[in-house]
């Protein structure tokens, strides 16, 4: 296929921007991502986005983001009414006009201002949804994002049910929520470059050779900052567990401010049995999950968490919320209500208690991440994006 000229990607996201003007990705837009997905189909593409300035040395554990085919446009913005009334709508409006094929990621106000724009113009766009909006703004932990949760909400189901193209990387939990007029597919953003061959094997003889004498590590991935992650759910359920006589540690990769939930520790005097690991490399996650016994993904909301498909893939038992498209991935007996600290520690001396359910869910668990392997998806998600370019003549035809 003929590669158009000029690509363009709207989202909230975060970029770190060093003192060399390189810029780095605090989550999962990297420069590898944007060369696979998306200038595959075009030679240059332009990122409209928050670009932050690195302190010094925030940058030596974030993915490199920056590539010569790709321009990044920063969209600061403090006022969300500046996005589409104020200066930044021009800068929104500007990157829109100037490009031939536009990609939006929602939930994200830019996102939302620029397809506003992109139906405006009439530019051929393609809406990501990754995650609800209401969810994610009900379950902040502020008032005033309680408040606008009912009227975003209502504007991303509008700009999903106009889009002409849509991916959502659940199978069925967005699709019902936000349901759209236009060509769809099911695809995960969530995707892994391999799985270890000997993953289940290893994860079999910890089982195994485990013994009643060793710490049980619980484990969770997310920002420790955001109260939506739910980590303090499992630090609220680690007295019922201490209580059953097992040593266990609670075990948190991330970043964030951790004093909220080092606060919480201290008042349930627990605080021995939680250690916060920081940001640690993607090659330091792998083998840190294969040290955890028992995965946790505790939020109030989510997309489809790539954490817990990275947990799963390493054979770890896993538990998580009612929420988003958690229960797609784990069995019903692995779903617990959302800050039912009850619930969870049940589920959690049920897995110590019987080994064989630890074994079971071992290879349960790696064999459904299997359809979350990169080749697969990028294959099903390619296809997509071109019969998608293909029904614009204009950006196709020699």
């Amino acid at each position: 296929m003929q590669k158009i000229l000029k690509f363009s990607f709207f989202h909230d996201s975060r970029f770190k921007q060093a003192i060399d003007g390189e810029h780095y990705s605090t989550g999962t837009l990297t420069r590898r991502l944007f060369e696979t997905r998306y200038l595959r189909f075009a030679e240059s593409l332009t990122v409209v986005s928050r670009v932050e300035q690195a302190r010094a040395g925030e940058t030596e554990s974030l993915a490199v983001a920056e590539h010569p085919a790709v321009r990044f446009i920063p969209v600061n913005f403090n006022n969300p009414l500046s996005l589409f009334l104020g200066r930044h709508r021009k800068t929104i409006t500007e990157a829109v006009a100037d490009s031939d094929f536009i990609v939006i990621r929602l939930p994200s106000l830019i996102g939302l201002s620029a397809a506003l724009e992109a139906k405006k113009q009439n530019k051929p766009y393609m809406i990501e949804l990754v995650g609800c909006v209401f969810d994610s703004m009900w379950n902040y932990g502020s008032k005033t994002y309680r408040i606008a949760a009912g009227g975003l909400y209502a504007a991303t189901r509008r700009a999903v049910l106009n889009a002409p193209h849509v991916i959502y990387v659940t199978e069925f939990f967005l699709q019902s929520r936000y349901p759209t007029r236009g060509e769809e597919i099911s695809c995960s953003n969530v995707s892994l470059q391999e799985i270890s061959k000997d993953a289940l094997q290893r994860r079999e003889s910890k089982i195994l050779q485990g013994s009643s004498e060793d710490d049980l590590i619980l484990g969770s991935i997310g920002n420790v900052g955001l109260a939506y992650k739910g980590h303090e759910y499992v630090i609220r359920s680690l007295p019922r567990l201490v209580s059953r006589g097992l040593r266990v540690k609670y075990q948190i990769v991330g970043g964030g401010d951790q004093a909220r939930l080092r606060q919480i520790a201290d008042e349930l005097g627990v605080q021995n049995n939680v250690e916060f690991l920081g940001t640690l490399d993607h090659a330091s996650v792998f083998e840190w999950l294969d040290s955890v016994d028992v995965y946790a993904q505790p939020s109030l909301t989510e997309g489809l968490p790539r954490a817990l498909v990275e947990a799963m893939s390493r054979g770890c038992a896993c538990i998580g919320t009612q929420t988003g498209g958690i229960p797609e991935l784990l069995e019903a007996d692995d779903i617990v209500t959302t800050k039912a600290i009850g619930e969870l520690s049940a589920r959690v001396v049920e897995y110590v208690e019987d080994r064989d359910l630890r074994l079971r869910a071992a290879e349960r668990n790696m064999q459904k991440s299997r359809a979350y392997l990169e080749e697969t998806l990028e294959l099903r998600r390619n296809q997509f994006i071109a019969s998608a370019l293909s029904s614009y003549r204009h950006l196709t035809d020699p």
